[in-house]
């Protein structure tokens, strides 16, 4: 049994980076990022060579397949409980010496299996790890200059100031309640500026979106323009149809075929192949 200190690490991959996104109006994805930087990339790399195992095996819901050289992830038995969302970052590498032992199995039987062990009627985990028992707002006002968190400026679609808010940081994409405006029609924060300090009123139509930019894209095969793929850009979200329009080694350009509601920047954009 071997103990590796990355306490450090995980600070700087991956909290930090949760912080620097809010700093950033944007919305992060810290599960997804420390699976790249850490569970698959750091810690896996201490195990295969630091101490010369053959396969490392981890406790997530997924399961891999490997089709013409190329290693996919697919959904586990249990979709349930699915983790492939915010795994869709390691990249296919990554899966070569990878074992998931639960793919095949349901969370009931795992709980069955390990029912006489310690850990093994502990509450599962819904939050973000690191936040503990503290809520968001108040670990952000821990990390963050206290100019995060000042009255700010209420704008319509136009530009137009209409009202003040109590600081951007506290409002997210989609949200109707809470912002302090009275109209006679229903308002939804459609954009925030963080160092602006304004977020931004419109109409249900303006949460739509008829495609999506992914930046700094993890290919796991080669893409090309014109395929119809599925898109999930929240984890509970479902899925969504997309057609590939541009595909560069830096972006990933798609258009849906029926608007999507509420996409917001800093998402994680996974595709899927149908089937």
């Amino acid at each position: 049994h071997h103990v590796v200190d990355m306490e450090d690490t995980f600070q700087e991959k991956v909290v930090d980076y949760f912080v620097r996104s809010y700093a950033a109006s944007l919305t992060p994805n810290p599960c997804a990022v420390c699976n790249q930087e850490i569970k698959f990339d750091l810690l896996m790399n201490e195990a295969l060579f630091s101490h010369e195992a053959d396969f490392y095996a981890t406790g997530h819901y997924a399961a891999k397949k490997c089709v013409d050289g190329y290693c996919f992830l697919t959904e586990p038995e249990d979709r349930t409980k699915s983790q492939i969302y915010f795994m869709s970052l390691i990249g296919p590498e990554a899966l070569e010496k990878v074992l998931f032992p639960i793919a095949e199995i349901t969370i009931d039987e795992v709980r069955e299996r390990v029912k006489d062990l310690p850990l093994a009627n502990k509450d599962e985990s819904q939050d973000v790890c690191f936040l503990g028992d503290k809520k968001l707002m108040d670990y952000l006002k821990e990390n963050l200059p206290k100019a995060y968190f000042r009255p700010g400026d209420i704008l319509d679609v136009q530009g137009n100031k209409i009202g003040r808010h109590r600081g951007a940081v506290y409002f997210t994409i989609g949200q109707r309640r809470g912002t302090g405006f009275s109209s006679d029609r229903k308002l939804y924060v459609v954009k925030k500026d963080i160092h602006a300090n304004t977020i931004t009123l419109g109409d249900d139509e303006d949460l739509y979106s008829d495609s999506v930019t992914a930046t700094q894209p993890v290919f796991w095969r080669p893409l090309h323009e014109g395929e119809k793929l599925l898109g999930k850009f929240r984890y509970m979200s479902r899925f969504y149809h997309v057609v590939i329009k541009k595909v560069t080694g830096n972006v990933i350009i798609a258009e849906f075929p029926e608007p999507v509601l509420s996409l917001t920047p800093g998402q994680l954009a996974a595709y899927y192949d149908e089937g």
